[in-house]
């Protein structure tokens, strides 16, 4: 029992430590401590990282995949009013030119006072110098204890020896805002030197994180360039990024999208964007936590399915032929058993799609798997992102609804697939691979 929870008594405090004290036994009065025979630091107080254990049920691993489909295609329905839009423009630039022509002298003194307002409305905010020239952004949260991506990544970035950044910021939610945090600060040296987006990804369908706002929560190339054509990325500051800047994306097998790295260097002002074709893996170990780039290999089967290990093993045989790697052996960790092994990670891939169909047209209803799988075969914007992917139909458990979207009839699909992925982490005579980003072998350099 908790005595103390009735109140403190200093004859039974006394009472416990010395019980503690004499069966060597943790109290809420004495406790373990260490003692090494050999003299460090001439005798001098040292102050010492000591890695603790992850919590039960999170695990030490930390992987930045992440994929998910979703998209809209179908009939698109004219919109109303398109008459009237014209009528009115029409209208309006009548008027203009009235204007124009009869209060010209005042018209352009408007114009002046305005262009004037315009600009002390736009006037920069103040830059804030910091101290060191190194950031980490972690654009995105942990969505689950099996995979806590970010709050390891922080953590390396705050205490590697090779690859600790000056700041670790954690507030940006969207792109734009960390182009907005690097307008508003600059190192007290000079320009940024490193900054590290710490992101979800992969190869197709870009980084999970939105470009500016909550509304899609992905950035890939083309939703970028809207961005930029859109003024939301203007030129940073003079001084506060080079050409000797690197940013560095650390996501998985994000190298591949060099349409992509392409448009972060422009929006970041020309800084030249590394980014591996590998997969980037966080490690938490009993001596703080490692970083090092993984190959991989998968197969993939609708969730909620249960084929075995002998008959996943037999599907990555079949699919990798030359590679002599023991699948039956690797599909039983999930973590390595020693530095260098391989295990297994999951990973869910769910699809979210919306069909529009013209309102006089009957609705169908696939009812039976085969049907469910007809149906999404025979939608092309779908299938096109499958394709791209390596995707099937037959990959995913299919849930068909019909709905309504915006008054207009229409089926939601929603798939579910799981990948059975084989984490390979790449080593040299010297153990756990982690190259310099200027390693073209393993990395995309994009300026």
């Amino acid at each position: 029992m908790d005595y103390s929870a009735f109140g403190t008594d200093e004859k039974r405090d006394k009472a416990v430590t010395q019980l503690g004290l004499k069966y060597s036994l943790l109290t809420a009065f004495t406790s373990f401590i260490a003692i090494d025979e050999v003299v460090a630091a001439n005798g001098k107080p040292v102050q010492v990282k000591q890695p603790l254990p992850m919590p039960q049920g999170v695990s030490n691993l930390a992987i930045g995949f992440d994929l998910s489909i979703r998209g809209m295609s179908g009939f698109k329905r004219k919109p109303d009013g398109t008459a009237g839009v014209v009528f009115g423009s029409f209208l309006a630039l009548l008027l203009a030119v009235y204007l124009l022509r009869r209060f010209k002298s005042q018209w352009v003194l408007f114009i002046a006072g305005a262009t004037m307002l315009g600009s002390c409305a736009q006037e920069p905010a103040p830059v804030a110098f910091v101290q060191g020239d190194s950031v980490a952004f972690m654009l995105g949260s942990d969505r689950s204890d099996r995979n806590p991506y970010f709050t390891i990544a922080e953590d390396y970035f705050a205490h590697s020896e090779a690859e600790q950044t000056d700041l670790q910021v954690s507030s940006c939610k969207t792109l734009r805002e960390v182009h907005e945090y690097l307008a508003e600060h600059r190192p007290m040296t000079g320009p940024w030197r490193c900054i590290r987006l710490v992101v979800h990804g992969n190869a197709w369908t870009g980084m999970r994180v939105a470009v500016d706002g909550p509304m899609r929560d992905r950035t890939d190339a083309d939703l970028l360039q809207d961005a930029m054509t859109e003024g939301l990325f203007p030129a940073l500051p003079e001084g506060h990024v080079d050409s000797a800047t690197q940013l560095i994306v650390d996501g998985c097998n994000l190298g591949h999208d060099k349409a992509l790295l392409a448009m972060l260097s422009r929006a970041f002002d020309g800084a030249s964007v590394h980014s591996a074709r590998y997969f980037n893996v966080f490690e938490r170990t009993e001596v703080g936590v490692k970083r090092y780039l993984a190959d991989y290999s998968y197969v993939v089967f609708p969730n909620g399915t249960f084929p075995g290990n002998p008959a996943v093993a037999r599907e990555l045989a079949t699919r990798y032929a030359n590679d002599t790697t023991d699948w039956h052996e690797a599909l039983q960790r999930i973590e390595p058993r020693f530095s260098g092994d391989s295990y297994v990670h999951y990973f869910v891939v769910p699809v979210e799609w919306i069909v529009l169909y013209d309102p006089s047209a009957a609705l169908p209803k696939p009812q039976t798997e085969a049907e469910k799988q007809t149906w999404v075969a025979s939608q092309p914007e779908l299938m096109t992102c499958l394709d791209t992917m390596g995707l099937l139909p037959s990959h995913f458990q299919w849930t068909i609804k019909q709905t309504t979207f915006e008054g207009q009839p229409a089926l939601t699909a929603d798939g579910l697939a799981k990948v059975y992925c084989v984490i390979q982490p790449l080593k040299d005579a010297d153990g756990l691979l982690n190259p310099a980003v200027e390693d073209e072998r393993y990395y995309s350099v994009v300026q």
